[in-house]
């Protein structure tokens, strides 16, 4: 937990942003994905990064 909000379970590398807009500490409301139960928790935008799970998108550039 960190500013009373809580944050992604150790070993996480895949969540699904729920709320795009920013808070006031930069941070962005997400939802874990896989097999586990999902939880809600809040990372800071630079703890994110995109991949294409579609296929489809430009990252073969």
């Amino acid at each position: 937990m960190r500013d009373g909000r809580p944050t992604c379970p150790a070993g996480v590398t895949d969540v699904v942003i729920v709320d795009d807009t920013p808070g006031p500490t930069a941070t962005l409301k997400v939802r874990t994905s896989g097999n586990a139960a999902p939880k809600t928790a809040w990372l800071r935008f630079e703890q994110l990064a995109v991949h294409d799970t579609f296929g489809g998108g430009d990252n073969g550039r």
